[in-house]
This record gives C-alpha cells, sequence and structure tokens, in this order.
C-alpha cells in the first residue's frame, strides 16, 4: 500500500513537433483536463511546452492493484495515453511508441532535471523553470495539488537553487531566443542589412527580438494580436510595432520570420507567402517557428527561395557550443542524485504518519472508555446529564494529552526531523501501526 509518484510524457527526446503539437493544451483545455482527471487520481499536474507534455500523479498503491502492479505493468501509462488520446481526439495506439514513464525515485529526478534545465531541447536553458512554476501554479489554482504534489514541485524548486548557485549550468546558458539567432546568422552572416519580423510578443518573442538588437539587425518589427502588447514590447527593445492583420504586408519587406504566437493553427499559409514571392526574387526569405502547435504552415517550406526551421532543428544549431554545459551538467546530475533521496525519506516517513497518529488517538480512546465505563458502573443513581458531562470530560482530557504529540509530530516531519519522532512514539506509547495502514 502506500503513496506513489509518477509521470507519464513525452518530449522533444521521443516525439517529433508534429507529434507534439497534437498534445497541446489551451489555457481552457488545461483546466478542463485538470478537472477531468480527478476522478481518476486525487493529485495531478501538467506541464505543456514546446517541448513536452507531461503529466504528474500522485495515487494510492491500493488503487491500482485490481488492474496490475504499477511498476512491473503498463497499466497507468495505459490509463494517460487514454485520457491524452481522448482529449484531442486521438488514437491511443499511435500515443504509446512516444510515451515514457517515471515512477516513485525516478519521478522525483524527472522533475528535478527537467526544471534544470537538463531534459531540455537546449541544455541548460533557464526559461523551462517558470514553466514548471506555471504548471504547479495551474495546478494549485484548480486545486488538484495536496500535499505530495505540493511537496514535490517546492522541493524541485529547492533543488534549483543549488543547481544554479552550485554550477554553472545556468550562467550565459543558450536559449531558444539565442539559438534562433545563431540560426538566422547562419544563414544571413551579416544581420545588420536584414528585416526582421517577429509573429508574437510573449515571453520567447521578447527574448528573440533582444537577441536580434544585440546582433545588430537593421530593423525588428513586432506583431500580435494584442496590439498594446506589441507596442509595449517593441518600444522596450528600440522596435517597431505593426498590426498583426498587416503581417504579409510587412512579410515582402522581411528577410526573416520569427514565429512564436499562441495560436492553436496556421497563422502564415503557403498561397500568402507564395503572392509575395515576386517581389522578393533573388532575395531569399528566412522562417523560424518557435511554436508549438506550429504557426507556419510546413508546406511553406517546400517554396523556392524559401527555408523553414522549427523548435526539432534548434538543437544542432548549438551543439558546437555545449562541451561547457555539458561539464556543468555532470556536477548537477550528482547534486540531483544525492537530493531525491531525501525527498523519498519524507514521503516514506509521510506514509506513516497518519497509521502512527490514527494508532495513538485509538489507544488513547480505547483507555478512556475502558476506564469511563469502569466508573460510571460504580456511581449509581447518575443522571443522564452528569453522564453526559462526565463523557464531555473524559473526551477533552484525551484531546489535550494527545494534541500536543500530535502536532509536534507533524512539525518535525515537515521540518525533515520525522523519522526520530515517529520512532519514540510508537516505542513509547507501544502503537502497532500495521492495523492503521
Amino acid at each position: 500500500m502506500g503513496t506513489e509518484l509518477a509521470i507519464v510524457g513525452l518530449s522533444h527526446r521521443t516525439a517529433s513537433a508534429e507529434v507534439r503539437e497534437r498534445l497541446s493544451f489551451s489555457a481552457d483545455q488545461l483546466k478542463s483536463a485538470l478537472k477531468s482527471l480527478s476522478s481518476e487520481f486525487s493529485e495531478r499536474a501538467i506541464l505543456f511546452t514546446c517541448n513536452r507534455t507531461e503529466i504528474y500523479v500522485s495515487t494510492k498503491l491500493d488503487s491500482l492493484d485490481s488492474r496490475g502492479d504499477l511498476r512491473g505493468a503498463p497499466y497507468l501509462e495505459d490509463r494517460i495515453a487514454d485520457f491524452l488520446a481522448r482529449s484531442h481526439g486521438l488514437d491511443p495506439r499511435s500515443l504509446r511508441p512516444h510515451l515514457y514513464r517515471h515512477v516513485g525515485l525516478d519521478a522525483v529526478r524527472h522533475l528535478c532535471r527537467v526544471a534544470s534545465g537538463l531534459d531540455s531541447l537546449i541544455l541548460g536553458e533557464p526559461q523551462i523553470l517558470g514553466q514548471v512554476k506555471e504548471a504547479y501554479r495551474e495546478a494549485v489554482e484548480a486545486t488538484a495539488v495536496g500535499k505530495v504534489l505540493h511537496r514535490l514541485f517546492h522541493y524541485a524548486f529547492e533543488v534549483v537553487k543549488r543547481v544554479r548557485s552550485e554550477t554553472a549550468i545556468g550562467r550565459e546558458a543558450a536559449s531558444v531566443g539565442s539559438a534562433a539567432v545563431k540560426l538566422a546568422s547562419n544563414i544571413f552572416p551579416d544581420l545588420s542589412d536584414r528585416n526582421v519580423l517577429i509573429l508574437g510578443a510573449g515571453d520567447i518573442g521578447e527574448l528573440v527580438l533582444k537577441h536580434l538588437l544585440e546582433n545588430g539587425v537593421k530593423e525588428a518589427l513586432v506583431a500580435n494580436r494584442n496590439y498594446h502588447r506589441a507596442e509595449n514590447l517593441a518600444r522596450a527593445f528600440d522596435g517597431r510595432a505593426i498590426r498583426f492583420e498587416d503581417r504579409y504586408t510587412y512579410l515582402a519587406e522581411s528577410d526573416v520570420v520569427i514565429a512564436a504566437t499562441g495560436a492553436l493553427g496556421y497563422v502564415v499559409s503557403p498561397e500568402e507567402v507564395r503572392a509575395i514571392l515576386p517581389r522578393r526574387v533573388g532575395r531569399p526569405i528566412l522562417f523560424i517557428d518557435l511554436s508549438l502547435p506550429r504557426n507556419v504552415d510546413p508546406e511553406v517550406g517546400k517554396l523556392k527561395g524559401v527555408s523553414l526551421y522549427d523548435l526539432d532543428h534548434l538543437g544542432d544549431v548549438v551543439e558546437g557550443n555545449m562541451e561547457t554545459r555539458r561539464r556543468e551538467a555532470k556536477k548537477a546530475e550528482a547534486i540531483i542524485g544525492s537530493e531525491v533521496e531525501r525527498f523519498m525519506e519524507w514521503l516514506e516517513i509521510q506514509e506513516q504518519v497518519v497509521p502512527t497518529i490514527l494508532a495513538l488517538r485509538k489507544m488513547a480512546e480505547e483507555i478512556r472508555e475502558k476506564e469511563l465505563s469502569k466508573t460510571l458502573a460504580k456511581l449509581n443513581n447518575l443522571s443522564p446529564e452528569v453522564k453526559q458531562r462526565i463523557e464531555y470530560l473524559s473526551e477533552s482530557i484525551v484531546n489535550k494529552l494527545v494534541h500536543y504529540p500530535i502536532v509536534r509530530l507533524k512539525e518535525a516531519v515537515e521540518e525533515g526531523r520525522g523519522e526520530g519522532y515517529l520512532r519514540v512514539i510508537q516505542e513509547l506509547f507501544g502503537l502497532d501501526i500495521s492495523e492503521e495502514v
């Protein structure tokens, strides 16, 4: 019996952008999915980024025994694969080859690696931590997080702090934004005479714009469905805002187009691009699609004079400059390896807290009832009201006696000192917690 942690998902390591975009979540879909999973798991969270979709759950092992052992059978993976497929109108069989599963200690290690950037497309990129925190916040707002996942995520955040402070993995680490600019520089060695159009004014758009201007592009245009956001971003980095519906007008004058919107479909079509190509004879155009779902129709890349790259290409761009980060990553892996055991120890102790408290209360209640019965048997002619007052008194005394040991036990567990308190309480009061599990 007990609690088990599990993660099931897919990432850039197991699935292409085409597959990953089929499992994308809008904000409303994410809320709905967290709610739907409540019938399966009491605690759950969903991490969705351009490079991964992962479902985190905490579940009771005894709820799985009737269908198979969690560690030995693919039952849990099947349940989540079925859920992902149903929620996106897909065949579960098409997903399973791309899914991975992490259970128990491996699940703790995986979250720490993801949050530290060790499992990212670009090793050490810092943006993933913010995305993990956002996934946790959304799960909390959906009341989908209980004691176990709450502790797990905060524990992972603490591990990331240690990784960042004790290694150089996050110092000058490559990001999606810098990789996109490096890719543009590979195609156009001199960006100073190139015009760039950025579709999207979110975090990725901001990163790209910052790196572009640092590399001296001739002009950077920003288009966003919310024109006010485009204006704010352009103003902050000395770019120029345009209205999203005018993007094709400016497309003809742009040498590099970077798509990073939150749209759930294509915002650049081959028909519209084909229409502007006669105005660009002898001037190639580069599209870099940083969105998932993808923003640029793949057919655009087949047009003459057009190059199209998406997220799956970025890892190769920075590969030649990774040796330093790989050395730091080994240090980070060692830190994570030493930390994950501490969380599992906390979880194991946590599994004993409730049975210990129940056993202590049960023992105290049995003593109270026995002594109360003996006393009342010797006191004849007591009115029902007096008997009730005596019973209330005995209950109050017992509750006050066990209250402080229980409070101190809970505090000790939260502070990482629970093992000693559990052993002392169980031995002092002669508790048998096996009956309470």
